[in-house]
């Protein structure tokens, strides 16, 4: 059986795994409620009509006659493209929403996979477990019946595309990096437009993995991305000006909503903030933890609510290999850097392998916070007699 034969197998059974009750009961019982969930459905209902030139794409059919009524919601672009399909084939609005729920691990689980072969280098076997714990998030799981959180699905889409500008960047490649930057500004702004949650979280990554990067990267690698950044400054303008257009429409849209309704107040935001046990409190009903997450609330904060907001945490297990893998890496584990060689952070090295853009070894594929895929410098006395393999 083909490997690709495999991993498509993989993502079926996790995207089966994670719809199991629909399955099991002929999707006659779905997420969501009769709130949320029929409001998202109205938006999905409100981009087919967009498609058929019915409706404005800024104004939904309720309302009436309050102008920019989709700025009151999560706008579903991209889940109401996805929609406009299944109703075409004939799939009535409810079930055509699930299976835009279920399109969405699919499209997350073949990005993340695709992100873990080509950024982090993993083999196939492994990349195949990032993608599968990805699409099986328990988290998303209790907690679905927020549909916006669907799109995360999305978010490892758009790390390949910063992947490929930052490796189009290093390279010198102009016409790539145009391409792939061009790709982030547009699927960045259709994000913002779809799911407004996942969008921010993925900026406010950045800019916090940015000058950690910076902070551990080395006086070389920070001054090949410079020098870098300078020799392609025409086009990172381009790409600049390409993202503040695209992001107009979301601009227009919800900055005079957020005026009107003046957005949720502190204290409400504060009461969601998770705490210390919040972090693997992965709901009282796991069948693995939930024993845990029972002693945890009934031990140091009697009374706190079985189904919650905060019910967002993270396995005991994965914490614990995260937390061992931190501290393997922290004690040296993992490759060791070479003289000159492009290094993005102290637990990420790449191989260097001279007049080649990259090594064999699948750790020589640099992650999206990678600094290059172009050879590194030869160190000095460099002869093929003493290159690394």
């Amino acid at each position: 059986m083909s490997r690709r034969l495999l991993v498509a197998l993989a993502g079926a059974l996790a995207v089966a795994f994670f719809f199991r009750n629909q399955l099991g009961n002929g999707f006659t019982l779905l997420l969501g409620d009769r709130h949320d969930a029929v409001i998202e459905l109205a938006i999905l209902e409100h981009w087919a009509n967009v498609l058929r030139g019915l409706s404005p794409w800024n104004l939904t059919d309720y309302f009436h006659p309050v102008p920019g009524t989709l700025g009151y919601n999560d706008g579903y672009l991209l889940f109401g493209l996805l929609h406009a399909g299944f109703r075409g084939l004939g799939a009535d609005p409810f079930l055509s929403g699930e299976l835009v729920n279920a399109s969405t691990r699919a499209i997350g689980f073949a990005a993340t996979y695709a992100l873990a072969r080509r950024a982090l280098g993993l083999a196939p076997g492994w990349a195949v477990l990032a993608a599968v714990l990805f699409t099986i998030s328990n988290n998303l799981f209790i907690r679905g019946s927020h549909a916006q959180l669907f799109s995360i699905g999305f978010v490892p889409v758009l790390a390949l595309l910063i992947h490929g500008m930052l490796r189009s960047l290093i390279d010198g490649r102009r016409a790539a990096l145009l391409g792939w930057g061009a790709g982030l500004a547009l699927g960045f702004a259709a994000c913002l437009l779809t799911g407004f949650y996942m969008a921010w979280y993925l900026a406010f990554f950045c800019a916090a993995a940015l000058p950690a990067w910076l902070l551990v990267a080395g006086r070389p690698a920070r001054r090949r991305l410079g020098a870098a950044a300078r020799a392609q400054a025409l086009p990172l303008l381009a790409i600049a000006l390409l993202a503040v257009v695209a992001e107009l429409p979301f601009l227009s849209l919800y900055l005079p909503k957020a005026a009107e309704t003046g957005m949720h107040p502190w204290a409400d935001v504060l009461r969601h903030v998770p705490g210390p046990l919040d972090t693997f409190h992965v709901g009282e009903r796991n069948y693995l933890w939930g024993w845990l997450v029972r002693l945890a609330n009934e031990t140091f904060r009697p009374g706190f609510p079985a189904w919650s907001e905060r019910m967002t945490g993270l396995p005991p297990l994965l914490l614990l290999v995260f937390a061992a893998a931190l501290a393997w890496l922290w004690r040296g584990g993992g490759e060791q850097p070479r003289p000159g060689s492009p290094c993005c952070a102290p637990w990420r090295w790449r191989r260097w392998s001279p007049g080649r853009s990259r090594s064999r070894s699948g750790a020589s594929r640099p992650g999206p916070w990678s600094i290059g895929s172009s050879p590194a410098p030869r160190p000095p006395g460099w002869s093929p007699a003493t290159r690394s393999s």
